[in-house]
C-alpha cells in the first residue's frame, strides 16, 4: 500500500511479504508475515515531534507466525522473528513488479544512492581491493567455468548512513543478491587513483597489442566516473 498525506505533503508506503514454512512440523504450511515500512522525514517529524532527518525512515520488522491449528491460522508470539531456513518459501508478489515499499524506497533515495555493476569498476584484478572478488562473497572461491554470471550490485551511497543501505539492499545468499557498499568519496578516490595507473601501465607496456585494453578500461571507468557524480556529486 502506498498513502500520500495531503497535509504534511509526504510519502508513506507499507508492504507485507509472506513466507510459507512448517515452522512446528507437523506436515502444514504455516503463515509468517513481515512488515516493512518507508515514512519520509517530514512524516517522521509531525509524529515523533524531532527535527527533520535528511533522508526517508525504512523499519522492517521481524516475522510474525501464524500456525494452523483446527482448521484456521493462530498467531503464535513465541515463534517471532524464526525462520526455518530449509522449509521456508516466500509467496511471489502477483501482478507486480516490486512492492510498495520498494516503488517509493527507490523514489525517496535516488539523490542518495546509485546503483551500480560490478563490470563498472575495472577488471577483478584492479576492483577487489575496493568491492571484493567478482563471486558472491558467500563463497570461498569462483567457478571454474569463466562464463559463469553472478548476480553482484555496488551501491555507491553519499548523506545517508552505512546501516540505512545495508537495511535497504539486504545481501541475499537464498537468492543470490550480493551488495558492496562503497561510499562516494571512496568511490572518486578509488576512481582517480586508477585512471592515473592506466595511463602508467599503457606507458610502460611494450606489447602494442595491449592499446585496446587500456582503452576500453579506460573508457568504462570514465563512464562509471560520470554516472556517479551525475547522480551523486554536488
Amino acid at each position: 500500500m502506498i498513502f500520500f498525506s495531503v497535509f504534511s505533503a509526504c510519502w508513506f508506503a507499507k508492504n507485507s511479504k509472506f513466507l510459507l514454512s512448517d515452522m512446528n512440523e507437523d506436515g502444514l504450511n504455516d503463515i509468517g508475515v513481515i512488515e516493512e515500512e518507508l515514512e519520509c522525514a517530514r512524516l517522521i517529524q509531525r509524529k515523533k515531534d524531532m527535527s527533520p532527518v535528511e533522508s526517508p525512515y525504512y523499519k522492517i520488522y521481524p516475522v510474525q507466525w501464524y500456525i494452523f491449528i483446527k482448521d484456521r491460522w493462530l498467531y503464535d508470539q513465541s515463534l517471532n522473528g524464526k525462520i526455518l531456513s530449509i522449509s521456508k518459501r516466500e509467496l511471489p508478489l502477483i501482478g507486480l513488479v516490486k512492492s510498495p515499499v520498494d516503488y517509493v524506497k527507490e523514489f525517496c533515495f535516488k539523490r542518495n544512492i546509485c546503483l551500480m555493476e560490478y563490470s563498472d569498476f575495472g577488471v577483478q584484478s584492479m576492483a577487489y581491493e575496493l568491492i571484493g572478488f567478482q563471486w558472491y562473497q558467500w563463497e570461498s572461491h569462483g567457478a571454474p567455468d569463466p562464463n559463469i554470471k553472478y548476480n553482484i550490485k555496488v551501491v555507491v551511497y553519499r548523506n545517508i548512513s552505512l546501516e540505512e543501505v545495508q537495511k535497504l539492499y539486504t545481501v541475499n545468499r537464498n537468492k543470490k543478491e550480493d551488495y558492496r557498499y562503497i561510499e562516494y568519496g571512496n568511490v572518486m578516490r578509488y576512481i582517480d587513483r586508477q585512471m592515473k595507473q592506466i595511463d602508467e601501465m599503457r606507458t610502460t607496456d611494450s606489447d602494442l597489442e595491449n592499446t585496446d585494453f587500456y582503452d576500453d578500461l579506460k573508457t568504462t571507468i570514465l563512464n562509471t566516473s560520470i554516472k556517479i557524480a551525475t547522480n551523486l556529486g554536488q
